[in-house]
């Protein structure tokens, strides 16, 4: 079976997916004192979307996929499990 190619509208619409989890996690709480870890994951996040978003511009057919992974990722690695406590 032949798979259809990615439209670009599918790497906008992870794109805003991934702006929509990433900022959330990595941007400042307002619950406590930054400190280095705030702001270290904080550019981390900048540095991610900003990487997703120069892919999503430069050749949004072949960004779906990445994307898609990349979200995946920040996910399983970044947002803690709440099972874990």
């Amino acid at each position: 079976m032949p798979r259809t190619p990615a439209t670009p509208e599918l790497a906008f619409l992870l794109l805003r997916l991934a702006e929509n989890i990433v900022f959330p996690v990595t941007g400042f709480l307002g619950d406590g004192e930054p400190h280095a870890d705030s702001f270290t994951l904080d550019e981390v996040g900048c540095i991610l979307l900003s990487a997703l978003r120069d892919w999503t511009r430069d050749s949004p057919t072949t960004a779906v996929l990445g994307i898609a992974r990349s979200i995946i990722r920040f996910v399983e690695n970044v947002i803690p499990d709440p099972d874990d406590h």
